[in-house]
């Protein structure tokens, strides 16, 4: 799954709409991410996780 976040995060940076983590076990991976199934990340969702991460740091 890291790989897939870290894969996602460098597709938002460089100025993806958006980004949909599919189910790899799924019987037709692509065709249902297509399909609207599989988890959708938008640009605002990782600015969260950088924010805290340097709010922890402090």
């Amino acid at each position: 799954m890291t790989k897939k976040v870290m894969a996602a995060e460098e597709s938002l940076e460089g100025g993806a709409a958006s980004v949909v983590v599919a189910d790899a076990n799924a019987d037709e991976p692509i065709t249902s991410a297509l399909d609207g199934d599989g988890t959708t990340l938008l640009p605002g969702a990782l600015e969260d996780d950088e924010k805290a991460k340097t709010e922890a740091t402090e």
